[in-house]
């Protein structure tokens, strides 16, 4: 399918740039009919989100125009000096992973080769370790909530926040493997495409499910996937 019309549009609006990529559902091959499409535009005159309603067949195009001042203070956000002064966690505001997952995972339209460049910076810079290490901070401060959740008695919110440890940490581990996927309604799709062999998608699906639980009784579900989320976390490299 061509998306050389989605230049267009974007040049309609004076946003042209030194690139123009497509992110989100349609860039990974995870859209449905229902999808916008979700337009980026690199070097863009001037910061701007313009959404431009749907007209005849063409669907709705969110475009996100993003300024060459923009695009280097996110790069200095995830710069090996941040990274290690250790202090990272939460600074960076999720619209801007977010922009950054998408620039990794881009569908080109126009300017391959700046992509391309902008690519590999990111992949020099220290998003992918500091995108693991966030993760893997809130998935073992979950299990050690669960824990002590246990040990008063509180199992019901010991097997929530067991839960959402072992899904940070999967969230993390997709991060290191570079499939990066913040949004957790696709968390499924990501897995998949990864593969990762320190996971395998079975047993994910057991707890992002709770399939499992029923049978093994709530508490012994809490530790056991706590057990599994310490396990995984460990096997991942961060400087990988």
């Amino acid at each position: 399918m061509s998306w050389e019309w989605v230049a267009e549009v974007v040049h309609e609006r004076e946003l042209g740039g030194d690139c123009v990529f497509i992110g989100g559902s349609i860039a990974r091959g995870w859209s449905n009919p229902g999808s916008d499409v979700d337009a980026y535009v690199l070097g863009a005159p001037r910061d701007a989100s313009v959404v431009v309603p749907a007209a005849g067949n063409r669907p709705v195009v969110d475009i996100h125009a993003i300024s060459a001042d923009k695009l280097e203070k996110l790069f200095d956000k995830v710069s090996w000096e941040v990274a290690k002064r250790g202090d990272f966690i939460d600074s960076v505001p999720i619209r801007e992973w977010l922009l950054l997952e998408r620039i990794a995972h881009a569908l080109v339209v126009t300017g391959d080769e700046r992509l391309r460049e902008v690519q590999e910076r990111l992949d020099r810079s220290a998003h992918r370790f500091m995108t693991i290490q966030e993760h893997f901070t809130y998935a073992d401060s979950f299990a050690e909530d669960c824990l002590g959740q246990l040990e008063v008695g509180d199992v019901d919110s010991a097997v929530i926040s067991a839960r959402e440890a072992f899904l940070r940490t999967v969230d993390g581990l997709l991060a290191g493997r570079r499939c990066f996927s913040r949004n957790p309604k696709w968390r499924a799709r990501a897995m998949r495409d990864a593969k990762p062999v320190e996971l395998d998608y079975e047993r994910f699906w057991e707890v992002q499910t709770t399939a499992d639980l029923p049978a093994l009784g709530a508490q012994r579900w809490a530790r056991r996937t706590v057990a599994d989320t310490r396990a995984v976390m460990a096997e991942v490299d961060l400087h990988g």
